[in-house]
């Protein structure tokens, strides 16, 4: 793997200024966050740089590195694609070989059920980024650094009842995550009671 210079000096020369600011708060909030929750921060760091590194490609290129693997997400355009492509552009142009990071790059927007900490982190750290700017990114992110699993619930409910509210699709991903994560809380709850508030 290149170092993070070579990273940040080669990943700013492909983004738009825009979308460099967003990759450089994502790894600071990554960074936050993974220090909060006993995470790998180097390896947090480097997913949350370039967890948009995909983003200035053209849909047809995005759609070549994302391959076949996922017959669906094919059909769900850049705002999707740019993810699994992403991990790609990063194995192969920032030389980055750690899986975890890859995969963290890869479920950055959709999340899944069984996520790793490390997912989990870049999953939020996109999510709460500063320059986001949306109703609930407040109450999210104080979640997010209490728990990252109810920070991701309240990211989950926040997506599906967006999508809902403007009749989009939901991926199945999205949900299988939230009702993952929900299935355990519930759990939890049954042999620990509930937490107080």
């Amino acid at each position: 793997m290149v170092s993070q210079q070579e990273i940040m000096e080669k990943l700013k020369n492909m983004l738009s200024s825009h979308r460099w600011r967003h990759s450089v708060g994502v790894q600071k909030k990554a960074v936050e966050l993974a220090r909060r929750h006993e995470v790998d921060v180097h390896k947090a760091s480097t997913a949350g740089l370039l967890h948009d590194c995909a983003k200035s490609l053209s849909e047809a290129d995005m759609r070549k590195m994302a391959g076949k693997k996922d017959n669906e997400i094919e059909h769900w355009g850049q705002e999707l694609l740019h993810a699994p492509a992403g991990a790609v552009l990063a194995d192969q142009v920032f030389e980055v070989k750690d899986q975890e990071i890859l995969s963290a790059i890869r479920k950055h927007t959709l999340g899944g059920p069984k996520m790793t900490d490390l997912e989990k982190v870049i999953y939020l750290a996109d999510f709460i980024e500063p320059g986001r700017v949306f109703p609930g990114r407040e109450r999210i992110e104080k979640k997010a650094f209490e728990s990252l699993d109810e920070g991701i619930l309240e990211a989950a409910k926040q997506t599906i009842s967006y999508l809902v509210g403007r009749d989009k699709p939901i991926h199945l991903a999205v949900v299988e995550m939230r009702n993952q994560l929900l299935s355990s809380k519930l759990e939890r709850e049954k042999v620990y009671g509930k937490p107080e508030a």
